[in-house]
């Protein structure tokens, strides 16, 4: 596999960590499963990304490697107000798309990475806790 999925990932988490900063000070984003389990709120990096690969045998022998990665977030509050809690994940969302609009090249280490599907569950942790989950699809493009 001639595409760094490392590289890819790391650079992923770093532009999330940026834009969490400047959008939502104080969320913890991590790769792969919270330690611990996930913060109230929390956004991470799915640990199972899987990779398409292309070729092309024709002229100049080439690879494309399409790489699909998730990511998971997550928020939970002590309310009644399902609004109020879905808002909050939808501002959290954002910060996901945002960091993609930033630099959909992951500096430049893809060719693009776009926002495929995002998926929302919701949850009531007790009688006055609910949560809010959004599963974000990502598609990432590389040419190899």
């Amino acid at each position: 596999m001639k595409t760094n999925l490392k590289a890819v990932l790391d650079q992923l988490k770093a532009q999330l960590v940026a834009q969490a900063v400047t959008d939502a000070p104080g969320v913890k984003v991590d790769a792969g499963y919270p330690v611990g389990g996930p913060q109230e709120e929390h956004i991470w990096i799915v640990g199972d990304p899987e990779i398409q690969s292309e070729y092309t045998i024709s002229g100049l022998d080439e690879r494309d490697d399409t790489i699909t990665v998730k990511v998971q977030v997550l928020n939970s509050k002590t309310t009644t107000d399902y609004a109020e809690v879905l808002e909050r994940n939808l501002e959290l969302v954002n910060v996901v798309e945002d960091a993609l609009a930033g630099d959909f090249t992951l500096d430049d280490e893809v060719l693009q990475a776009v926002v495929l599907s995002t998926k929302w569950d919701e949850g009531l942790l007790d009688e006055q806790t609910r949560e809010v989950g959004a599963l974000i699809t990502l598609q990432i493009s590389a040419y190899v």
